[in-house]
């Protein structure tokens, strides 16, 4: 009776505990910045979270089941399948920014730049595969016209938002007063803003905010 009673509170104690690590990692999968998806051996979508839900206009109820291939483009969807079934048979984790530039296809049908990294992780279900999606349509867009994105020079500077507006018009070749119309401020605080600018970012002309926005797109 002592055996059988031990047994079962630990069985019981290790169900509560596997149930809090499961928990645990549904909160971290929701609450990641970007899209993560987790794929089984087959290819089948087995967990997405709310980023994926809005990058790719589906409900994670009409995603789960389904195959990968459902979120790329006809077009592609053979040569998804087969790089796919190559990382299944040889896994390797690879981080964002590395390997092939991939296209997205969203509910609608429109398509997207996206950028994914590949991890593998053992479960009691077996393994999965773990997907991080970023969508990269600004960053292309930017490195194409050679204007980096004012996400990036906010996030490296540092910048308030009407800095970084005001930062990306005097380096794109504004004048104060240009950028004062366009923004629909005073000239003197676009030169107010602007000093605050140059402090931050370690420049004291505009030609120099200019190139370094420059090399920025070309990073």
């Amino acid at each position: 009776m002592g055996v059988y009673l031990f047994s079962t509170i630990f069985h019981g104690a290790e169900m509560a505990a596997s149930r809090a690590l499961n928990d645990q990692f549904r909160m971290l999968f929701e609450a990641a910045p970007n899209g993560v998806i987790a794929f089984d051996a087959a290819g089948c979508i087995a967990l997405v979270n709310a980023q994926v839900e809005k990058m790719f206009g589906y409900s994670r109820e009409e995603l789960i089941g389904r195959a990968a291939e459902v979120l790329v483009p006809m077009r592609f969807r053979r040569r998804h399948d087969g790089l796919r079934k190559k990382f299944v048979a040889t896994p390797q984790m690879r981080p964002m920014g590395t390997g092939r530039d991939f296209i997205g296809e969203r509910k609608d049908g429109s398509t997207f730049a996206v950028e994914i990294g590949l991890n593998t992780t053992a479960t009691i279900m077996g393994d999965i595969v773990i997907a991080t999606i970023v969508d990269v349509t600004v960053r292309k867009r930017a490195a194409a016209t050679g204007v980096p994105s004012s996400d990036l020079v906010q996030r490296l500077f540092t910048l308030a938002p009407a800095e970084t507006r005001v930062a990306m018009l005097i380096g794109s070749g504004l004048s104060p007063r240009q950028a004062a119309e366009k923004l629909g401020i005073s000239v003197g605080t676009v030169r107010t803003t602007l000093k605050r600018v140059f402090t931050k970012v370690g420049v004291s002309r505009q030609s120099e905010l200019a190139v370094l926005l420059t090399k920025l797109t070309l990073r």
